[in-house]
């Protein structure tokens, strides 16, 4: 906003391209009061926003939680004739994803295949990633089979939200299946892949399983944090394995995870 007003007591002045940088980096920065500020002034100056605005702009809104408003600028960038990219399908479909309106978003991904746009994989993976969240696990596996049947390769969170969809239909194969695939292609399993493993061994009760993947990921340079710990201390807990629990409790301590004192550990467990 300060180069604006530098420019404006020159004679060089800002285009839609110089506009659509700085209200997209105003809308990353969660300043979207400013944004629409400066959209205005480029009206103002008889500089139309193009679809990189707009696309800024939707995606704020969606990130702010307001839908409604996100749909409406989709709506005027119809009204201007101004064409919406794969950029702005995968911010439109990933806002309506995380607000679960699902139903809209299957009506915008066909329609990107009617407007002759072919969806990437941060489309693709937007729509997997709201589809597990949303429990409609059916439609994520077949959107995910489509990927490879265009050989496109998934990235890792196309991967790590499949895994954690099948993890809370109690799919464990399928889940750990991923994990494999995953290895085999040369990712590396992070904590949260790990945490979300070892919570879906502890919910179908394989509480020494998620032991041994502790275990596994501590071999392999990723060390647990206290959600992990406190998930399996809870099964053996529920479980009725004092020893185990409390050996963990210990390890915990050890690895200063928390305060200092079981105290602190046992106000964190479910008895």
């Amino acid at each position: 906003m300060d180069l604006l007003k530098e420019m404006s007591g020159t004679s060089t002045k800002p285009d839609v391209s110089f506009y659509g940088t700085v209200v997209w980096g105003l809308c990353e920065q969660n300043k979207l009061e400013e944004a629409k500020a400066l959209v205005g002034e480029m009206k103002k100056c008889g500089i139309e926003a193009n679809h990189i605005i707009y696309t800024a702009l939707i995606d704020a809104y969606f990130k702010r939680g307001n839908e409604s408003e996100a749909l409406k600028l989709l709506e005027q960038m119809q009204d201007l004739r101004i064409v919406p990219t794969v950029v702005t399908y995968c911010a439109l479909i990933d806002g309506l994803c995380k607000s679960g309106l699902i139903d809209k978003v299957s009506y915008f991904f066909k329609r990107m295949s009617d407007m002759g746009l072919q969806p990437n994989v941060l489309v693709y993976t937007a729509l997997i990633d709201g589809l597990c969240r949303n429990n409609c696990l059916e439609e994520a596996e077949k959107l995910f089979d489509e990927m490879l049947i265009k050989r496109m390769a998934p990235d890792r969170a196309a991967y790590t939200s499949l895994m954690d969809g099948n993890l809370k239909h109690g799919k464990l194969h399928e889940a750990f299946s991923l994990r494999d695939k995953m290895v085999e292609i040369g990712f590396e399993l992070d904590l949260p892949i790990y945490g979300s493993l070892i919570w879906g061994l502890c919910k179908v009760g394989q509480v020494q399983e998620a032991r041994n993947l502790l275990s596994e990921m501590i071999e392999k340079g990723v060390f647990p944090d206290e959600a992990v710990y406190l998930c399996i201390i809870n099964k053996y807990h529920d479980l009725g394995y004092m020893t185990e629990a409390n050996e963990l409790r210990n390890e915990m301590i050890k690895r200063g995870l928390v305060n200092g004192n079981k105290d602190s550990v046992e106000s964190n467990v479910r008895t």
